[in-house]
């Protein structure tokens, strides 16, 4: 199945390894196991481990569970974890919460969602300094 065929079909986008595999295998790059608590920057995992992060950034994968663990943020996800709002209006929730990539639009989708996601906390942070 080509990339297109593999987007419109199954919501899904292409992946290209540019070396992160090859970066897991030597252990440069820790794949950890299941979350079981976040307090501040601090991720508790089911194996009862504590990792102390400088940021938290959910990769959900192809299919977002994030409306099972997400607290707070039934207003922005359905029961799917994808967004109620409508594209394009999908990206921002309420109380600084932000998901970009589960419009299903591919690479480019998730690149205007970044976008649109920092143009609004400089806006923001623009705003509190005025």
């Amino acid at each position: 199945m080509g990339p297109m065929t593999l987007k419109s079909e199954t919501g899904r986008s292409a992946v290209i390894d540019v070396g992160t595999v090859g970066l897991i295998k030597k252990g440069i790059i820790k794949v950890q196991g299941g979350i079981s608590k976040i307090k501040g920057n601090i991720v508790k995992f089911q194996c009862s481990k504590r990792i102390s992060f400088d940021a938290i950034v959910f990769a959900t994968g192809y299919k977002s569970t994030a409306n099972i663990w997400l607290k707070n943020g039934e207003s922005m996800l359905n029961g799917n974890g994808l967004p109620i709002q409508k594209y394009p209006n999908h990206w921002k929730g309420e109380n600084g919460l932000y998901c970009a990539g589960l419009a299903r639009r591919g690479l480019a989708g998730i690149a205007a969602d970044a976008k649109n996601i920092a143009n609004d906390i400089k806006s923001v942070i623009d705003s509190m300094s005025s």
